[in-house]
């Protein structure tokens, strides 16, 4: 037991500086992104999410066997989630396509020109 432990322990470091250094790229990543439309991103990402998290979700099962938590799972999405500071990206995301819409209705209001 104490051999296993030793080794989750060596797991759980290796997969947290993995975290680190995903992290960092993801922080370089973001910087590039400023570029690109933030809607058109946050689409994109989501669309990537569920293959990515399954894939982790999948490899988590294989190095845990039995002893993976599937509450510890989503715990960690959460946490992960929490970290990219996603709320607040996906409140922004919809005030910028509300925002867009409410334009675009106005838009088409004043090209109507006055109604008789």
């Amino acid at each position: 037991m104490e051999q296993s432990l030793k080794r989750l322990e060596e797991q759980e470091q290796k997969y947290s500086a993995e975290l680190d250094a995903a992290l960092t790229e993801y922080t370089g990543l973001r910087e590039q992104a400023q570029s690109v439309d933030p809607v058109q991103l946050y689409e994109t990402k989501q669309t990537i999410r569920p293959v990515k998290e399954q894939e982790a979700e999948n490899r988590a099962q294989q190095v845990y066997g039995e002893k993976y938590s599937p509450l510890l799972m989503f715990d960690s999405k959460k946490t992960v989630s929490r970290m990219l500071h996603e709320d607040i990206e996906r409140q922004a995301v919809r005030r910028m396509v509300r925002q867009t819409q409410k334009e675009q209705h106005l838009n088409k209001r004043k090209n109507k020109g006055p109604e008789r």
